[in-house]
């Protein structure tokens, strides 16, 4: 997705979610896949049934492909990007819908990493949870890689926002 930058602003990474989800996502859609394999096998006992079956079991694969393709979008299009003076988290809602917010970068209150359970600790996932000023009190980057790493990073374009800001403010003090 394309998005406009302010003037002067920087982009400066984008964080997605882990890929462990998307790995869940295949097995699960494999182990969909295979289960009817069975039930053909239990339909060849009745001849008459076998073409039915078939035509059954090929149809499902085909809803089986839709709905791997809508979890796979869903999967690359929720992204958070991060800028020198914005984080942006763009939701993937469903097929066609989406909701993008928008997090300044100077209402930050505080930052807040969970990892959760023995799968996020050995795979290195969890959640960043960014407090803020405003109306919504929380903003969650949910089953990001490297949780910790994402907050130090968020908390170092704070800091270089605020150097700027003391800059500027000093700046104007001497002129």
């Amino acid at each position: 997705m394309k998005f406009q930058l302010n003037k002067n602003e920087q982009f400066i990474t984008v964080f997605r979610k882990h890929e462990f989800f998307m790995w869940l996502a295949v097995i699960r859609y494999l182990f969909l896949a295979i289960i009817p394999v069975f039930a053909i096998s239990f339909f060849n006992n009745f001849t008459n049934l076998q073409e039915l079956g078939t035509v059954i079991y090929f149809a499902y694969l085909l809803l089986l492909w839709v709905g791997f393709f809508v979890e796979w979008t869903n999967f690359m299009l929720d992204t958070w990007i991060l800028t020198d003076e914005r984080l942006i988290d763009i939701e993937q809602l469903s097929l066609f819908s989406r909701r993008v917010s928008t997090l300044s970068l100077d209402r930050i209150q505080d930052i807040t990493t969970t990892e959760l359970g023995l799968l996020e600790t050995f795979f290195g996932i969890g959640t960043v949870l960014v407090q803020t000023a405003g109306e919504t009190q929380e903003f969650e980057i949910y089953g990001v890689k490297n949780p910790n790493k994402v907050k130090d990073i968020l908390q170092q374009a704070y800091r270089q926002g605020r150097q700027d800001i003391l800059h500027e403010i000093a700046g104007l003090r001497s002129e």
